[in-house]
C-alpha cells in the first residue's frame, strides 16, 4: 500500500500556492523505480539555456505509468477526504479530477512523458553516480544513456483551479551507451 500525507496548503513568498506531501512518519516521499529509464530530449528550461533547476521528460514505459496512476489516484482520494481544506469547498471526485494534472503528460500528438525537476546545481543539486555506484558528473547528453531515477514526490503545485504532482529528480544513477 502507498500512504503518504498531504500536510497544510503554504503560499510561497512569490504568490504561489502548494501542498506539501511527506510519508506517514513525516518524512520525503522518495520513490525508485526498479527499470532504467530514457529521456525524451536534453533537460531544459523554459527560454533559458543556463537555468540551473532544468525539466528532465522520461520515456513512459507501461511500468512506470502503472505506478504513478496508483501514485495519481491516492493524491486524488486525499484531495477527496478534504476538499473543504485545500479548495475552501467540497468538491466531488469528478471536480477534482478535472482540476488534476496527472503525473504522465500527453501531447495532442498521442506522444507521452514524464516530467520532472532537477537542479543541476547547488543546493539540492541531484546526485549522480555511475553504474558501479561511484560519484560522477551529469552526463553530457542524456540523450545518449539510460538513467536508474530517484525520485522525490514534493508535495503538489496549486495554480488558479488546475493542481498536479511536482516531482524532483533527487538522484541518478547512469548507464551510458557505447
Amino acid at each position: 500500500m502507498t500512504a503518504f500525507q498531504l500536510l497544510d496548503p503554504v503560499l510561497s513568498s512569490r504568490g504561489a500556492k502548494s501542498i506539501p506531501i511527506l510519508t506517514m512518519d513525516n518524512q520525503p516521499f522518495i520513490w525508485m523505480p526498479a527499470e532504467m529509464h530514457h529521456v525524451v530530449y536534453e533537460p531544459s528550461a523554459y527560454n533559458d539555456e543556463n537555468a540551473n533547476r532544468v525539466n528532465v521528460c522520461f520515456a513512459v514505459t507501461e511500468a512506470l505509468e502503472n505506478q504513478l496512476k496508483i501514485y495519481d489516484d491516492v493524491i486524488i482520494k486525499a484531495l477527496i477526504k478534504d476538499s473543504q481544506k485545500y479548495f475552501g469547498q467540497v468538491l466531488s471526485e469528478t471536480q477534482i479530477r478535472e482540476r488534476f494534472a496527472n503525473s504522465i503528460k500527453t501531447s495532442e500528438k498521442g506522444f507521452s512523458n514524464f516530467r520532472v525537476k532537477m537542479n543541476k546545481s547547488g543546493r539540492g543539486r541531484c546526485q549522480t553516480y555511475d553504474m558501479n555506484r561511484e560519484p560522477r558528473q551529469l552526463p553530457e547528453s542524456f540523450l545518449s544513456c539510460s538513467l536508474k531515477p530517484r525520485l522525490c514526490l514534493k508535495g503538489l503545485w496549486m495554480m488558479g483551479r488546475d493542481m498536479g504532482p511536482l516531482w524532483e529528480l533527487v538522484a541518478i544513477q547512469v548507464d551510458e551507451k557505447d
